[in-house]
């Protein structure tokens, strides 16, 4: 089964048309465990469908993995305030965060290959496996890496596993609005909203695994949106229709547009 647990704070100050809120939430998993919990079960063996796990591909995206010690915080501040312009000029803004950390294997006993099997300056990686339970180890699934020279210069195809730190996922998300809205006319409202994202991700993956099966999610990663809104009644019914224009870190920009509307009664004839 899956859970978690945790707890949310949602503090609020307003004060005539200043608003100001916050939310702040700790989520930890119940499915936090080392060896599917059971230390003396082959953890290549699941109890449960797998996730993506250290290949990235050709498994179920499930929330099971046989490694996990992750921690979910999530934080947010909002504003809102109108300035005593002509109708009211309407400024908010909203900065949210999320920091997650998987630390995945977190007990040496469970790191594949004692410590010093890869001593480096070109020497060989000798196979001296670490034992969780008898006869079973994770070196079983994780190979340490061959020697290669390339141009000249000798050393490991790929870091060795050999420490608690390398298979650690530490994602950081942040987001910044900010915009304003005026009421246009007697039926139209307009405003205008840019947001940013910015995500680093380090996924350990990276420093054991997937060396040759793919590139892997690894790195910064931004996002810069432009937002134009228009909301007017029609009726019984309230239209509105978004347009957003987006930029990436890879240099393109797209457009898109949307129309939503919320169907609400019409007020009784008098």
């Amino acid at each position: 089964m899956v859970g978690w647990k945790g707890f949310t704070l949602v503090p609020r100050w307003q004060r005539d048309t200043l608003e100001i809120a916050g939310e702040f939430t700790h989520v930890d998993y119940n499915n936090n465990w080392q060896a599917w919990g059971d230390p003396s079960r082959d953890f290549t063996k699941p109890l449960y469908p797998t996730n993506d796990l250290y290949t990235g591909v050709f498994n179920f995206r499930s929330p099971y993995n046989p490694f996990q010690d992750k921690t979910t915080d999530i934080a947010l501040i909002r504003g809102r305030y109108t300035i005593d312009v002509a109708k009211g000029i309407d400024v908010f803004g909203k900065i949210k965060t999320i920091q997650e950390e998987d630390k995945r294997i977190n007990e040496a006993r469970f790191l594949p290959y004692q410590a010093g099997s890869c001593p480096g300056g070109g020497v060989d990686c000798a196979d001296n496996k670490n034992f969780y339970s008898p006869g079973l180890s994770t070196g079983n699934y994780f190979s340490n890496p061959p020697v290669i020279t390339v141009n000249g210069v000798t050393g490991y195809k790929w870091a060795p596993f050999d420490s608690l730190d390398d298979d650690d996922r530490d994602m950081d998300y942040t987001m910044f609005q900010v915009g304003a809205g005026y009421q246009l006319t007697d039926v139209i409202y307009g405003s205008l909203t840019f947001e940013r994202y910015d995500v680093d991700l380090q996924d350990g993956n990276t420093a054991f695994q997937a060396y040759n099966l793919h590139e892997m999610g690894s790195g910064q990663h931004e996002k810069n949106k432009w937002i134009v809104g228009l909301r007017f009644p029609i009726g019984g019914a309230e239209a509105g229709s978004t347009t957003s224009t987006r930029s990436d870190n890879s240099g393109r920009a797209s457009a898109t547009d949307s129309c939503r509307r919320s169907w609400t009664k019409a007020p009784p004839r008098r």
